[in-house]
């Protein structure tokens, strides 16, 4: 190893430590994390550490904060918590599967932080209108946006990437991905709530309050509810066609939300305060640790490691990028790390890739739900519950419930990969 690599691998630790801890701002540990890779030359000069920042993921998140800030004013999210807790009898554990399922089969065909950021806030109406702990509540969503998200060609960013390279369809990934991201999702489900069962329970004052809401009176400013559903339905739609359109989300995202605060009449000044500042804050310091790795060859030398441990079997190339790539993913951007698996991949002499393909994507994906800062959705959504309710999800409350399940996500994809392909 180089100079440059230990010093960047050594940065990036001690930063994860701190993190751990939860004594210190993410956002402040990342960006002195990055100013010491800029200053000590990890990576060139400041010109091209920025060529490593993701825009397209900060101003898509700048862009549907400002959306839901909008939105949440004419009472949208309240009314919707409000009719889930009427139709699911009030039940908190069926609400939780149901709100799962909702996020996992969205997340199939939208970006994960833009599900997040669209169900976040009814999320935690929901949890406020039942006076229970909305921590269950999100971390559920957050494990389900990240399977969900597998499922697809277009629902995560590593699926994307491997569907261009791999030349593989969307139908390729329904057929060969889907089922097992199925299989996780329901016992996963079932997991959170045995975990959670003593936390999913309502206090008889609640019960009997409750049949007293009126889903209606949660409106606040009817005019502002039908322009936010006709933004937010454009919106959506958009998303599902960025790519046949050849436009980016980001621009949808900035787009939409800057007409909805034109035509609703409201402060921009106002609605730019919600926009969680600290979030985009850690993804850019985030992005050029990250970089440090990258661009002093520490991932490339991760994915040949990876690689030299198949030993020439089939089935070993299979496990060890699934679990390698699930291991990584869980502290690394999964993007980048993508990035260079491609063609790492691509040059293996095997006569099929298609199960390596799979496994990758199901790593890449699943791995993201061990950590708190695994996946960006992770990140935006423990940042979305201490901004509303003040309650804060640690590193090391996230990572008990976080990482078995995403150990479990794996063995049940690597057993799927092995009973379908490999036997």
């Amino acid at each position: 190893m180089t100079i440059n690599m230990i010093i960047a691998v050594v940065l990036f630790v001690i930063a994860y430590g701190l993190i751990i801890t939860d004594k210190f701002s993410r956002a402040s540990i990342v960006l002195v994390t990055a100013s010491a890779i800029i200053a000590l030359k990890i990576i060139p000069n400041q010109k091209a550490a920025f060529e490593y920042l993701d825009l397209n993921t900060i101003y898509l998140l700048i862009g549907m904060m400002v959306l839901a800030s909008v939105i949440k004013r004419s009472g949208l999210f309240q009314y919707m918590a409000i009719e889930a807790v009427k139709l699911t009898g009030k039940n908190p554990k069926i609400i939780l599967i149901v709100l799962s399922a909702v996020i996992a089969i969205t997340s199939a065909f939208l970006d994960n932080v833009t599900t997040i950021l669209l169900l976040i806030p009814m999320i935690l109406a929901i949890a406020d209108t039942l006076k229970l702990d909305p921590a269950p509540f999100v971390i559920s969503g957050i494990i389900s946006s990240n399977i969900g998200g597998t499922a697809t060609a277009v629902g995560d960013p590593p699926n994307i990437m491997i569907a261009s390279q791999a030349k593989l369809s969307f139908m390729d990934f329904i057929l060969n991905v889907a089922p097992a991201t199925l299989i996780s999702f329901v016992i996963i489900v079932g997991l959170l709530l045995f975990i959670y069962r003593k936390k999913l329970v309502l206090s008889e004052e609640v019960k009997e309050k409750n049949l007293q809401f009126v889903p209606s009176e949660a409106i606040t400013n009817k005019s502002m509810l039908i322009k936010s559903v006709i933004i937010l339905s454009f919106t959506i739609f958009m998303f599902m066609i960025h790519h046949v359109v050849d436009i980016e989300l980001a621009t949808i995202a900035l787009g939409s939300s800057s007409l909805l605060v034109i035509i609703s009449d409201v402060s921009f000044t106002e609605v730019v305060k919600d926009v969680e500042w600290e979030t985009i804050l850690f993804f850019t310091g985030l992005f050029i640790m990250v970089g440090g790795l990258q661009s002093t060859g520490v991932l490339e030398g991760l994915s040949k490691f990876i690689i030299s441990l198949s030993r020439g079997s089939y089935f070993m190339a299979s496990t060890s990028i699934l679990w390698g790539s699930a291991l990584i993913s869980a502290f690394v951007d999964n993007i980048p790390y993508t990035a260079i698996m491609i063609p790492v991949i691509s040059s293996l002499p095997f006569h099929n890739l298609h199960p390596l393909w799979w496994s990758l994507s199901l790593g890449t994906c699943l791995g993201g739900n061990g950590t708190i800062i695994g996946a960006s959705a992770n990140v935006v959504a423990t940042a979305a519950i201490f901004t509303y309710c003040k309650r804060k999800i640690t590193f090391v409350e996230f990572f008990k419930v976080g990482f078995p399940l995403m150990i479990v996500s794996i063995l049940i994809s690597n057993i799927y990969l092995y009973l379908r392909y490999l036997i």
